[in-house]
């Protein structure tokens, strides 16, 4: 039996570890999010390639951080459509096929 407790709490401490990173980067997202809309007005900075490789990468950064969205199951969780051409496309580009 306290086995199995520690089991449980080492569990819950993870969930909460979890929970405290996945606000961090939710913040840091939104941040930077935020920044690249502005620079993205810049006609100077949008053109320069380096700040579309800067943005392509950190779309792909959030793509991977979104392969984390198992990790937050709960009870009531909303079910959404994803249709088989938005499979289809990620994909493609997740394995660089086009």
């Amino acid at each position: 039996m306290k086995y199995q407790w520690e089991q449980t709490r080492d569990t819950a401490q993870l969930g909460i570890a979890v929970e405290i990173i996945d606000h961090e980067f939710n913040q840091l997202y939104a941040k930077i999010n935020n920044q690249l809309g502005v620079l993205r007005e810049n006609n100077e900075v949008n053109s320069i390639s380096e700040f579309n490789f800067l943005e392509r990468n950190f779309k792909q950064l959030e793509d991977k951080y979104a392969l984390l969205s198992p990790l937050y199951r709960i009870s009531g969780a909303l079910v959404k459509d994803i249709a088989g051409n938005t499979i289809y496309n990620y994909l493609l580009d997740f394995l660089k096929i086009k």
